[in-house]
């Protein structure tokens, strides 16, 4: 002390240990400064991170929703195919309907031709004699070409009903899959 004071430190003491705390407030202050900063950067590279991840989520979100798009298109034109094949297919056994029907209506003719040749017979065998009897062959003749063709238009009858039932389950089953295809609509709808 009497060294300090001899040489006049001692007036310096006070700045000194003031001058020392200052230092260590100013380190202190420094430390904190440079943690804040340690942790901003670590925060920065964080959110880098956190915007990235944000990112690549939307990136997938979007490939998503393309992807999602992309199937429902397909499964729309899917059942637009099958809307048209279906409704060619109606059309295809409507024909098929009609010439049943005219098929019917030319069997009803035949039909009627048999009854006048028939009665043309009885009418001729009534009044047989030798003239007639030549007639009579051609008519029995005739009938048998209309025999046949009866049997033949017989033969296609069964064969056009065989193929009505054939054309009638299919348009059962093509109802069905018309519901269904409706129903599919509205779902997707």
């Amino acid at each position: 002390l009497l060294i300090e004071q001899i040489s006049g430190s001692d007036e310096f003491k006070r700045d000194y240990e003031k001058f020392e705390e200052e230092k260590a407030s100013a380190v202190e202050k420094s430390a904190l400064v440079y943690q804040k900063m340690r942790y901003i950067v670590m925060e920065k590279e964080q959110k880098k991170e956190q915007k990235k991840e944000a990112e690549k989520r939307l990136y997938l979100q979007d490939q998503l929703k393309s992807l999602k798009k992309e199937r429902f298109l397909w499964k729309l034109f899917d059942i637009e195919n099958d809307i048209v094949k279906t409704t060619e297919e109606i059309a295809e056994v409507k024909k098929f309907k009609h010439e049943a029907e005219k098929k019917k209506e030319e069997q009803a003719r035949y039909l009627e031709d048999i009854v006048q040749l028939e009665k043309k017979i009885i009418k001729k065998s009534n009044e047989l004699d030798e003239t007639l009897v030549a007639e009579h062959i051609k008519l029995k003749e005739e009938m048998s070409l209309v025999n046949s063709k009866i049997e033949k238009a017989e033969n296609k009858l069964f064969k056009k009903r065989e193929e009505r039932k054939r054309h009638a389950d299919d348009i059962a089953m093509l109802q069905t899959g018309i519901k269904d295809l409706t129903a599919k609509m509205k779902d997707l709808e």
